[in-house]
């Protein structure tokens, strides 16, 4: 299986998907586990949080002509995680490094990053389509007149004074529950 494994990452027509598999099913025949929990190992040696096996991946790489583990740890290993159509994408022969730039991108611009890309683009233009399309703001999904109001009456504090007690502490219990994407929007301590 090792020796399939090296003969098949040797290959030239060899995509960066099938090239991270192959990789992976070798560090983890070598370190003899299963992939998942070799890929969790060569993410903590690159972090440093492990050192374990940095000697065994330096030689394994070495001895395999496969460049650096650090490298194929950072750049390369993700690419197992894309989502399936990215990684059908890169098996017809879109370059890892645009791939990259699409799976990174929020879901919903994916799609149009992608045929972006299978239409000729390079890196820098998916790149920046990928900046613009994160930088359009998103469009209201609350009532502005609504929420003006509200904090037209919670700011005043002549509304506040007129307020009994039953109805102070339903205001309080209603802020206390204030969702916490909210709290921080607005800068409000915890």
């Amino acid at each position: 299986m090792r020796a399939a494994l090296l003969k098949n990452l040797h290959r030239e027509d060899l995509n960066q998907y099938e090239e991270a598999a192959a990789t992976l099913r070798l560090v983890a025949l070598t370190l003899g586990m299963d992939e998942d929990t070799a890929r969790a190992r060569m993410y903590a040696a690159a972090r440093g949080t492990s050192t374990e096996d940095r000697d065994v991946l330096e030689q394994l790489f070495a001895a395999a002509s496969l460049g650096s583990w650090q490298s194929f740890t950072t750049n390369k290993l993700r690419v197992l995680r894309y989502p399936e159509v990215i990684v059908q994408a890169m098996q017809a022969g879109l370059h890892y490094s645009i791939a990259a730039v699409i799976a990174a991108a929020p879901d919903a611009h994916q799609a149009e990053l992608l045929v972006l890309a299978l239409g000729g683009a390079g890196y820098r233009e998916v790149n920046a389509r990928r900046a613009a399309l994160e930088a359009r703001p998103t469009p209201l999904k609350v009532d502005p007149t609504r929420v003006t109001e509200v904090g037209k009456r919670i700011g005043s504090v002549k509304w506040l004074g007129t307020l009994d007690d039953k109805a102070q502490k339903d205001l309080q219990s209603w802020l206390n529950r204030m969702p916490d994407s909210v709290r921080k929007a607005m800068n409000l301590p915890d």
